[in-house]
């Protein structure tokens, strides 16, 4: 369900930057919806696009900053890991086997 809702706003973000194509800020939107919701390629790339309207990262806060993280996240496979964890990475977490039981009995 969440993922949906994701998908709808990255839908209604894209009609916008269609409707107002020079405002670095719908494209920063777009591109950390489409990082959360796990399209890590398209997040990238739009990061780049936002780098390249803005006026740089050499700015104080701005698009041009919070895309030059973005890019950094997106770029790097060992931070997409959360989103692909699972309770089985621990192993105390691991439910117990039937013949993991037997023994205590």
């Amino acid at each position: 369900m969440l993922r949906r809702s994701y998908a709808q706003s990255l839908s209604a973000l894209s009609h916008l930057i269609l409707l107002v194509p020079h405002n670095p800020y719908h494209l920063l939107h777009h591109a950390e919806t489409a990082y959360t919701m796990g399209d890590f390629n398209l997040a990238y790339l739009e990061f780049l696009r936002v780098i390249e309207m803005s006026d740089g990262v050499g700015a104080v806060g701005g698009a041009g900053r919070r895309a030059a993280m973005g890019v950094k996240l997106a770029s790097q496979p060992a931070n997409h890991q959360h989103h692909s964890l699972s309770v089985q990475a621990d192993p105390s977490l691991t439910p117990v086997t039937r013949s993991a039981r037997s023994g205590y009995v």
